[in-house]
């Protein structure tokens, strides 16, 4: 079986954003399993590759005009057999409605990852701009996908259930993690990814951030990151008098992030909306124990493997109440064996080898499913 992955990106595992850790960590897998992958990438910079890899990479320009490909894209759309699978990433982009609509033309078939972009929450942000954008582009990704993958979120743009397969996203375990807990000192938190205060929940982090101050319980928030709502978030902790609790270090990669993700004692997300966080499985790994709630799809993992503490609510209040516990559960050395177990859940339930075996039996196995009918 010929698989092409196709993303806006290089698939490079020390970027920011999940989807290109995805695609390079589950092309690298699906290789050992005897599948011959190829991954196209369609970017800004696309003679710019810093990563290695085992997969055959191709990168593309990216287009002033979205809805348009690179010709050299379409050139290689030619050569590729009648028989492969193409793998779409990402949901409302113009770029893969693009691919789709030529992909339909030349009678090639293709699966559909949204990676959170069909979430309830994540639709009712520019609730109007996406519904016109599903109506005339969105939707004919969706119906002419012969499956879709859920990484574990509700997904209610897909009429016919039967084309959605469930499979989280996987985390490879590295040698570097976290080997000296404290017990001592304030709670130190950390926080990696895009500073969205809406779809990240931190404007209700920040609110429970004063409700520990209130109460006298010492915590310290790194954040790890940027994006659009620096400044509001800046701003909120000033007013609310955070300046010595929250730290923005800014977009940090390689070592560097590895270091501030390691040396605190709990990764923290309070999310709205998610498919499947990175962020949290890569901290796991660390050997993090970790705080979350339940919008983040990672709650029931980490309850049946004890490996942190799940928010009863999404409120300040419900994440107050986990954050207090954890202070507390600090000093009696709970967040050491809580980190241990977080590092085995990952390796027991994320392992790339595990999930690319489940995008077979759940995912692309569909397509079988329907010719048989």
């Amino acid at each position: 079986m010929k698989l092409i992955h196709i993303l806006l990106g290089k698939a490079d595992p020390d970027a920011m954003g999940g989807i290109n850790k995805v695609v390079h960590h589950l092309s690298t897998s699906q290789i050992l399993l005897g599948y011959e992958v190829e991954v196209w990438g369609i970017t800004e910079t696309p003679k710019q590759v810093d990563h290695q890899h085992t997969y055959k990479l191709l990168l593309f320009t990216k287009n002033k005009n979205r809805f348009t490909l690179d010709k050299k894209l379409i050139k290689n759309l030619e050569k590729v057999p009648k028989d492969t699978v193409f793998h779409l990433h990402s949901a409302f982009r113009p770029e893969i409605y693009a691919v789709s609509r030529h992909l339909k033309i030349k009678n090639l078939k293709w699966v559909l990852t949204p990676h959170g972009g069909y979430t309830p929450v994540s639709l009712k942000k520019n609730y109007w701009f996406k519904r016109v954008y599903r109506l005339l582009f969105e939707n004919s990704i969706i119906n002419g996908a012969f499956a879709i993958q859920s990484l574990g979120e509700r997904i209610d743009t897909v009429q016919s259930h039967n084309k959605v397969g469930v499979v989280p996203n996987g985390y490879e375990l590295g040698s570097e993690y976290k080997k000296s807990y404290s017990t001592s000192g304030p709670l130190d938190i950390c926080f990696c990814g895009r500073l969205d205060k809406y779809y990240k929940g931190l404007d209700l982090l920040f609110e429970a951030l004063v409700l520990l101050k209130d109460k006298e319980i010492d915590v310290v928030l790194n954040l790890i990151g940027d994006g659009s709502d620096r400044d509001f978030l800046q701003n909120m902790a000033i007013e609310n008098g955070l300046e010595s609790v929250v730290i923005f270090h800014g977009i940090k990669t390689g070592k560097e992030k590895n270091h501030l993700i390691q040396k605190s004692d709990i990764f923290i997300l309070t999310s709205r909306s998610e498919g499947m966080p990175t962020a949290v499985l890569e901290s796991a790994s660390m050997a993090l124990p970790l705080i979350v709630t339940l919008p983040t799809n990672m709650g029931e993992y980490i309850k049946n493997a004890s490996a942190g503490y799940v928010a009863p609510e999404l409120t300040a209040e419900g994440i107050f109440k986990v954050i207090q516990t954890a202070a507390s559960d600090k000093k009696t050395g709970v967040l050491e064996h809580k980190g241990t177990l977080a590092r085995d859940m990952i390796k027991d339930s994320f392992s790339w080898p595990k999930i690319a075996k489940l995008m077979e039996s759940n995912v692309y196995s569909k397509k079988q499913n329907k010719s048989e009918k």
